[in-house]
């Protein structure tokens, strides 16, 4: 009897390692034909997905094209950039940079992959309150990173678009797709201008992939290409169950269904690492220094100090961690000013952003906070702009006017209510956007 119950237990340890080995194991060790990172091994025993594959993507850009600069040539060229920035910004008025977004839905024409209108505008929606910094976080250091995304109105040929930021392909079927197959074929094949648009594809993606972006490439680095042979695969990629928001989140994403792994991967696309910079070290490497060391990434939503001579606890609230969507609700004021160092200078980030640094020092708005009328006043201008947009915090249009005369100049906000919203003015086929609170 006794000899029975320790075979059956020996074998029950057997049977218990062999599922275990086989669930780590369900999901292929490497991405792009690289050994995936230790974080995301790790994070596939925890929650059985890999959270994000913008490393190991890099790792594939980098073999691909290797005059593509390495991690230290980025941030030695971005890093004196940004304290040009944080002192310009200081004396300077804050200006919003709008990016029109292009979702590419890569479906059948049916099923879950098939996302809906809402569903687009639902995320699109999430993505603008996380990068305005109205998700509710508790952190002193968060701030509004002053870009909005507009969903696209119409294509390269300037046709309008049925539905506003939304290319449903149906090309290459309903998935799931392989991360060579996304690279190779169809993003080249159906990228929009990347200097015009922030290309975004949705699909059924294989090997438990939530998500990837193509990181920024930098420019005037002797012997570096400017484009280093990335342009036409540039954009951001994620799972389309993960599309959605927190309050109308995908029920197929689970705890991943509430957009936040486009935030997290449009943050990649602008520039910004994990906030343990994907080593096991205290040193500041995500190279934010208001976001507290971190020695790994958290899964979950829990308190940890992984790094206990730093600031103090780990930042899992913010969205470069690999936490449950519902946790992140935070970006710093040092990520924010890598954002819109990026968008200054990196190529394709700034000719999206070209049109708002043409304006902003001769456009002013006042009284701001405004009560009622707000007056445009224009510093430099030969004749008038063609018209002003003003838009929610959401990034969604409430009204726009023509400008033919100096009446125009003056915008009724009566029948706004209390809160933040920017108005775009455009000119030559250029455009400014600003803030304004209603009071």
């Amino acid at each position: 009897m006794k000899l029975f119950n320790f075979k059956a237990i020996l074998l029950a340890l057997l049977l218990t390692s062999i599922l275990s080995f086989s669930q780590s194991n369900s999901i292929n060790q490497t991405l792009f034909g690289h050994q995936l990172t230790d974080a995301n091994i790790e994070f596939i025993d925890h929650s059985g997905v890999i959270r994000c594959g913008s490393v190991e993507y890099e790792q594939y850009l980098k073999a691909l094209h290797p005059k593509r600069a390495t991690k230290e040539d980025f941030e030695s060229w971005i890093a004196p950039k940004i304290q040009e920035f944080k002192a310009r910004r200081s004396n300077s008025i804050s200006a919003l940079t709008t990016i029109p977004v292009i979702y590419h839905i890569l479906t059948d024409g049916a099923g879950s992959e098939n996302l809906s209108v809402s569903a687009i505008q639902a995320q699109n929606d999430q993505l603008n309150l996380d990068f305005s910094n109205n998700s509710g976080s508790s952190y002193s250091v968060a701030v509004d990173t002053e870009v909005r995304f507009i969903l696209a109105n119409k294509n390269a040929q300037g046709v309008a678009l049925a539905n506003p930021g939304v290319n449903r392909i149906t090309d290459y079927g309903e998935g799931p797709f392989s991360d060579l197959d996304l690279q190779n074929s169809i993003k080249p094949e159906t990228q929009w201008d990347p200097t015009i648009y922030l290309n975004i594809w949705l699909a059924k993606l294989e090997d438990g992939l939530l998500g990837y972006a193509q990181f920024p490439s930098n420019s005037n680095l002797p012997g570096l290409d400017t484009d280093e042979g990335a342009a036409n695969t540039d954009g951001v990629v994620v799972l389309a169950s993960s599309v959605g928001s927190l309050v109308n989140p995908n029920s197929l994403g689970d705890v991943y269904g509430s957009g936040r792994t486009l935030t997290h991967e449009v943050g990649h696309w602008l520039g910004l690492r994990h906030i343990w910079g994907d080593t096991a070290n205290c040193t500041n490497d995500d190279f934010c220094a208001d976001t507290p060391d971190a020695s790994d990434f958290n899964s979950g939503c829990p308190v940890t100090d992984s790094c206990p001579d730093s600031l103090g606890n780990d930042m899992v609230e913010n969205y470069m961690d690999y936490t449950i969507d519902s946790c992140m609700d935070t970006f710093t004021a040092d990520q924010k000013a890598r954002i819109q160092t990026v968008l200054a200078n990196s190529p394709r980030r700034i000719e999206l952003g070209a049109g708002d640094y043409f304006l902003d020092t001769q456009v002013f708005l006042y009284p701001n906070p405004v009560t009622d009328l707000l007056r445009i006043n224009l510093v430099g201008f030969s004749s008038f702009p063609e018209n002003y947009t003003v838009y929610n915090m959401l990034g969604r249009v409430l009204f726009e006017q023509p400008i033919k005369t100096t009446n125009d100049l003056i915008v009724n906000t009566s029948d706004l209510s209390k809160g933040v919203y920017f108005i775009k003015i455009t000119a030559n086929k250029n455009s400014t956007s600003l803030p304004f609170i209603k009071n």
